[in-house]
C-alpha cells in the first residue's frame, strides 16, 4: 500500500468559495460475486453524505457566530451520523455541484439492496469537495460496479477494455474466501491479460489496477480454531444422522414462492453420493447452528454464511478433484488442478448460492410436493461434482475449512497495490478511496508543471 498524506475529507480546511474541478476518470469495479464490491461503494457513499452533512451543519452555524474557529469545531464535535438527507441540505449540496448517486438513486444511499446481485452493471458518480496541499479541489469521481457472476463477463470484459491507462480498474475479492480471490483475479487476467506485464514497464494502455482484500474480520473469524471446531462438529453431527438413513432434510430461506420463510428439502444418497447442492445447504445449516453471532452481529451476516458454506464446500470437492488427478509420484499436475478449477468455476461462480434456493418458483408456492423436478434439474446439474458420502470424514472436512480462508497464499508482491477493508463498517475505505484521489491530484499537477515548463522553452527559444 502506498504511502499516504493526510486525509483530504477534512471538513474544517474545506473552501467553498474557491474550489478547482477534477475528474478521477472512470473507476470500473470487478471481482468475484458477493466480495462486497457495491458495499465498498455504499460504505463509502455514506461516509461522503455524512461529511457533507459535517460542512453544511458548521457553515450553517458559523452564519450565528462571531468566532469562526469556535463555531466550527463545535459543530464537527456535536455532529452525529446522519444518512436521512433533508431538502435544504440537498438544495445546499447541489447548490455547490455536490452529487451522491448509485444507479438512479440519487442521495437516499441507505436505500440501495445489498441482499441482491447487481445485475449486469450499475453506474455510479459521487461528487465532493476534497482539501490537498493547501486547495479545495471538487471531485468528480464516477465509474461502473460491474456484477460479479460469471454471466457478466460480456459487460466486464467491455468495460474494462474502455477504459484507458488514466483510469482504474478496482478489483475486490473476499478475503474469508480464497476461490473468491482466484476468480477476481482471472477476471483481471480475462479483462487485460498478459498486458499487466506491459503496465508495469510504462507500455500498455491499460488501467491502473488496484486489488482490495474486502472482509478482514470474516478472514479473522472463520480462521480461529474455535469457530472451526464448531462447524465441523455440526457438519459431522448431520452426516451422522443421515448416514443409517441414506437420506434427510434441510431448511433454506425461501427465494422464490412464499418468500421469507424456511422452505423445506428433500434429498437423498445415491450409489454413495450426496450432490453438491445439499452438501453446499448442509454446511450452511451448520454455520447457522454452530456461529453464535450468525445474525447478531455484522460479521456473520445471512450473505456471508451462505458465500462461506459455497467456499467450504467446494473447497472439499476441489480437493477431492486433485487427489483423483495426482501423477504416479504422488505430485499434483499443476496443469490439472487449473483445468478442475476452470471447470468448476464455470458453474461455481455462475450465480450467487445457494444453487437450491434458485429452483423450485411457482410449484413451489403451495408446498405441496416433497421432491421437485427442478430441484432435480439443480442436482443433475452439478453432478460432476457430487461428494462421495464415504470420504465425509472429519479430517477431510477440517482441511476444507482451513483452506477456505486462505486468500493470501494466491497474493503475490508482483501484483502491485493492495488494500485491506471491512467494507460493511468502513475500515479501510477512507484510505483506498484517498489514494485514488491523490494519485489523480499528483498526476494532475505534474501535468500543469511540465506544461509550465514547456512554455517557458518555447519562450526562451
Amino acid at each position: 500500500m502506498n504511502n499516504l498524506s493526510l486525509t483530504g475529507f477534512q471538513p474544517k480546511n474545506i473552501d467553498l468559495t474557491e474550489m478547482v474541478d477534477v475528474d478521477v476518470k472512470k473507476v470500473v469495479i470487478i471481482g468475484d460475486g458477493m466480495s462486497g464490491k457495491t458495499q465498498t461503494l455504499i460504505t463509502f457513499g455514506k461516509k461522503i453524505l455524512v461529511y457533507l452533512q459535517r460542512i453544511y451543519s458548521a457553515r450553517s452555524i458559523l452564519e450565528r457566530k462571531s468566532s469562526k474557529d469556535t463555531g466550527l469545531e463545535v459543530a464537527l464535535e456535536t455532529f452525529g451520523d446522519q444518512y436521512t438527507v433533508d431538502p435544504a441540505f440537498q438544495s445546499w449540496a447541489e447548490r455547490h455541484g455536490f452529487l451522491i448517486r448509485y444507479g438512479n438513486n440519487k442521495w437516499n444511499i441507505v436505500s440501495v439492496s445489498l441482499d441482491t446481485e447487481t445485475i449486469g452493471f450499475e453506474d455510479f458518480q459521487f461528487i465532493f469537495p476534497y482539501f490537498w496541499e493547501n486547495k479545495t479541489y471538487r471531485i468528480n469521481l464516477f465509474g461502473s460496479d460491474v456484477g460479479g457472476q460469471n454471466i457478466f463477463d460480456h459487460f466486464r470484459t467491455v468495460l474494462g477494455k474502455i477504459a484507458g491507462a488514466k483510469d482504474i480498474l478496482l478489483v475486490v475479492f473476499d478475503k474469508s474466501r480464497a476461490l473468491s480471490c482466484w476468480n477476481s483475479i482471472e477476471q483481471v487476467q480475462r479483462v487485460v491479460g498478459d498486458k499487466i506485464s506491459e503496465r508495469k514497464l510504462g507500455q500498455s494502455n491499460i488501467p491502473r489496477i488496484i486489488y482490495v482484500g474486502n472482509k478482514i474480520d470474516l478472514e479473522e473469524h472463520i480462521n480461529k480454531q474455535e469457530w472451526q471446531n464448531g462447524v465441523s462438529s455440526s457438519i459431522m453431527r448431520k452426516i451422522t444422522q443421515i448416514s443409517d438413513y441414506r437420506k434427510g432434510t434441510y431448511q433454506l430461506p425461501s427465494l422464490v414462492g412464499r418468500k421469507g420463510l424456511e422452505r423445506t428439502f428433500h434429498f437423498k444418497i445415491d450409489n454413495g453420493f450426496l450432490h453438491f447442492p445439499d452438501f453446499e445447504a448442509l454446511v450452511y445449516n451448520a454455520i447457522r447452528e454452530a456461529d453464535p453471532n450468525y445474525r447478531t452481529h455484522k460479521i456473520m451476516t445471512d450473505v456471508n454464511a451462505k458465500a462461506i458454506a459455497r467456499e467450504i464446500s467446494a473447497q472439499f470437492v476441489f480437493q477431492r478433484k486433485i487427489e483423483e488427478k495426482e501423477t504416479d509420484k504422488g505430485t499434483e499436475d499443476a496443469k490439472s488442478v487449473i483445468t478442475i478449477l476452470e471447470d468448476f468455476g464455470k458453474l461455481l461462480f455462475q450465480r450467487r448460492p445457494l444453487a437450491m434456493q434458485y429452483s423450485g418458483g411457482i410449484e413451489q408456492i403451495y408446498e405441496t410436493t416433497s421432491e421437485s423436478s427442478s430441484f432435480g434439474r439443480v442436482r443433475v446439474k452439478w453432478i460432476d461434482y457430487d461428494v462421495n458420502f464415504y470420504h465425509l470424514k472429519r479430517e477431510n472436512i477440517k482441511f476444507a475449512l482451513e483452506s477456505a480462508a486462505n486468500a493470501k497464499n494466491l497474493l503475490t508482491t508482483d501484483m502491485g497495490e493492495i488494500f485491506n477493508t471491512n467494507a460493511l463498517i468502513g475500515t479501510g475505505i477512507m484510505a483506498l478511496w484517498d489514494s485514488i484521489i491523490q494519485e489523480k491530484l499528483k498526476a494532475a499537477t505534474a501535468l500543469k508543471i511540465d506544461k509550465k515548463s514547456k512554455k517557458r522553452k518555447i519562450r526562451k527559444f
